[in-house]
Order: structure tokens, then sequence, then C-alpha cells
């Protein structure tokens, strides 16, 4: 068995510069995308969004997957956006870079969520990396995996939507925008599938690519 994903739903952003919205005021919720990533060890959930009731509709829907099914959670950051009930999940694994932790312990020392997070090992499993992706927040990660359509890297808000990716630029309220734009360049000089945190997924092809 071979690894695959399937995008669960698109998200949105509060406020969009490239709609013409300011950055001052949001327009909508935000939402953010998440992912299911299917391996020979299981299924792993990437940025649950959705309050859990929706998640178990949308893994019926795309994949025929029992909430119950999911064992591991990886988030890759933890803006509230992206760890929607986070904690009605009691039987999953909770995972998050390290550096992503201790800065939401700094910022949140008392969240319940601190007690059920774990520090990511640089493999998920085999053949699923952890890719530090920083600019968004200090912590921000993807996770990059080869398919049968190709590389992919899901991406999470380092990559807000494609055009974010198009103009190399960070969200309005990014951790680091310098690094975020820097990040982005990065993930320009190699070709992937790539799932953004708030958009549908997109191809990127780097010259050369075969």
């Amino acid at each position: 068995m071979s690894i695959s994903f399937t995008q669960l739903n698109i998200g949105c952003l509060s406020r969009n510069r490239y709609w013409g919205e300011s950055d001052e005021k949001a327009y909508r919720k935000a939402k953010c995308t998440s992912t299911l990533i299917s391996c020979p060890e299981g299924f792993l959930l990437v940025d649950p969004g959705v309050p859990r009731e929706e998640m178990q509709r949308l893994l019926d829907e795309r994949c025929k997957v029992d909430l119950n099914e999911i064992k591991t959670i990886f988030f890759t950051h933890l803006h509230g956006d992206h760890r929607v009930d986070a904690l009605g999940y009691p039987s999953a694994r909770l995972l998050a870079s390290k550096t992503e932790i201790n800065a939401f312990a700094k910022q949140e020392p008392d969240s319940p969520l601190l007690s059920r997070l774990e520090a990511a090992p640089e493999e998920l499993f085999p053949g699923i990396g952890v890719v530090a992706l920083p600019g968004h927040t200090e912590g921000c990660s993807g996770l990059a995996f080869e398919t049968e359509e190709g590389r992919v890297l899901v991406a999470g808000d380092a990559v807000m939507t494609r055009d974010f990716f198009r103009e190399e630029t960070g969200y309005f309220n990014s951790w680091n925008l310098e690094l975020a734009a820097d990040t982005i360049r990065k993930i320009k000089k190699q070709s992937f599938v790539i799932v953004p945190g708030h958009d549908i997924l997109f191809y990127h092809r780097v010259s050369g690519y075969k």
C-alpha cells in the first residue's frame, strides 16, 4: 500500500488582500484546509479545522473513514483555526514540531492541550517527513511525501493560498514576514503538489522536472 492523501475541505481566509480586502478587519470566519494521509501504518489527519461532528461527515463523504480510525493528528502550527476540537480525539496522538509546542507553551501556558501534545519526530511514518517551514509561526512545519501524483507538501500556513505563494508573501499575522517569504522561496526550488493552509491544492513544477 502506497502513501496517498485526500484534501478533506477547502479552507478560506478571514481577509484576503488579493481580493482587495484590508488586513485590518475580518470579512468572514477563517477556516483551514484539512488533509487526510493514508499509509500502511494507518490514517494521519493534518490540521483539523472543523468541529468533530463536521470532521466525521467530511471523513465519511471524502474517504469513507470513521473518526475513531484516526490515531495520529499533526498540527502544522497551533493557531486556533488549525486545532478545532483537538481534545475531542481522545485516542489519537497529537503531534506538532518541538519549536511550535515550546512557543505555544509560552503563549498559552494554561492550555489543557499541552498535556496531550507530543514533539513530532523527523519522520512521522516511513516516507512521511516533517519539514520546518518557519515564518507564519516560529515552529510552523509541513509534511512531505511521495505519491502517485508526485511529491506532496502539506504546507499549512507557510503557504496561505496560491496567490500568497506566487507573490512570496506571508499573512498579516505572520510571526516573521521576512522569514515567511524566505520559506516560500525555498519551497519554490523544488517540485511539489502543494496543499496550502487555506486554499485548494495546486501543482508547482521547477524547470527540468520530469
